[in-house]
């Protein structure tokens, strides 16, 4: 084989490696929790990066949450937030994470305060956000059995 016909295959073989990591989230590890994935779940909400923000949901679930964020794109910016935790739902595998989010409303020109509450489920070893709930509670309560990332 000559170096002609070496390229297209190595470049062919990259390009694949390349596109099926696409389809999945990327991940530190085997996390026990979903620390680092609910942190850069969070980064790019924060910066609108709502395709990168996706991968961190349940595929069957991605398409409608990419749509509704794309519908408010012009309405609300997500600005900075605060991991509270994560506790553990009744089986293994099922958590539920705790962070408090401001949210600036273009459409209101109101900063608010809201607590953002997301399940994960793990699937074939990797965390998948299933369903998320906005509260608008002032509250900053670090209880309920979260349990807050241990310091490094």
């Amino acid at each position: 084989m000559g170096k002609s016909s070496v390229l297209p295959v190595v470049f062919l073989v990259l390009f694949t490696c390349g596109i099926s990591s696409c389809s999945k989230p990327m991940r530190s590890g085997d996390e026990q929790y979903p620390y680092s994935s609910m942190t850069k779940y969070l980064d790019a909400l924060r910066w609108k990066n709502y395709q990168g923000a996706s991968q961190y949901w349940l595929p069957t679930r991605r398409d409608k949450w990419l749509e509704d964020r794309e519908a408010e794109e012009d309405l609300v910016n997500y600005q900075n937030y605060s991991i509270h935790g994560i506790k553990p739902l009744g089986k293994e595998g099922k958590v539920q994470a705790r962070a408090r989010v401001a949210v600036y409303r273009n459409d209101r020109l109101v900063l608010e305060k809201k607590t953002l509450l997301l399940t994960w489920e793990k699937v074939a070893g990797t965390w998948f956000i299933v369903k998320e709930e906005w509260i608008a509670s002032p509250q900053n309560r670090k209880s309920d059995n979260y349990k807050v990332e241990p310091s490094h």
